[in-house]
């Protein structure tokens, strides 16, 4: 049993660092979206 609740614990861990991470690119790709956009009612003004 104490195996498995080692299991979990490192499980959590890892699962919060890929939530760390995947937020990190989702910021990332927002932010390319929005200069993107920006640029682009830049070209039509």
């Amino acid at each position: 049993m104490a195996v498995a609740w080692n299991y979990l614990d490192a499980l959590s861990k890892f699962h919060f660092t890929l939530l760390i991470l995947l937020k990190m690119v989702l910021d990332k790709l927002f932010n390319i979206i929005c200069v993107c956009e920006q640029s682009d009612k830049n070209n039509e003004a």
